[in-house]
């Protein structure tokens, strides 16, 4: 696994979401995918309709927000149903998952496993990232978690 240490400028996004316990998400957010690749053509100015970003919470109470979304050159007009909000600059370990993808939360844990035995600080207060491309293969997936200088 190749890690690497990198700074990643603003980002605006416009997508959807699905809120649910973790056992739903399997149903959940595909189905969310496939709602906003039906949808890309209503989302103005965006930067490459190939490039899917998905940005996942998890509250107190174990309920996932997962957001699957569009990145936009700017906000002009969010579509009905859906949401925008702006991702800061941030310094990110990022990493490309290569294989099946219910090995991600293995990549995730030595990504950490790594950040802690490099000196990385990782910043909780912020959340990853997963960069899906529609062009390349399929099961690559880069994943940005976000890290103190």
């Amino acid at each position: 696994m190749e890690v690497t240490i990198r700074s990643q400028p603003e980002m605006h996004l416009i997508g959807l979401s699905y809120a649910g316990p973790f056992p739903t998400l399997s149903q959940g957010v595909p189905q969310i995918v496939r709602e906003l690749q039906a949808r890309l053509d209503e989302i103005p100015h965006k930067r490459d309709p190939l490039i899917r970003y998905e940005l996942s919470i998890e509250d107190p109470n174990g309920t996932y927000t997962i957001y699957a979304c569009a990145e936009v050159e700017r906000f002009s007009r969010i579509p009905p149903g859906m949401f925008g909000f702006t991702v800061p600059a941030l310094t990110y370990a990022t990493v490309t998952h290569r294989g099946p993808l219910s090995e991600v939360p293995g990549t995730y844990m030595n990504m950490f496993q790594w950040l802690e035995q490099n000196g990385c600080e990782r910043l909780t207060s912020f959340h990853s990232i997963e960069r899906y491309h529609a062009d390349t293969q399929a099961n690559t997936v880069e994943i940005f978690i976000p890290v103190g200088k």
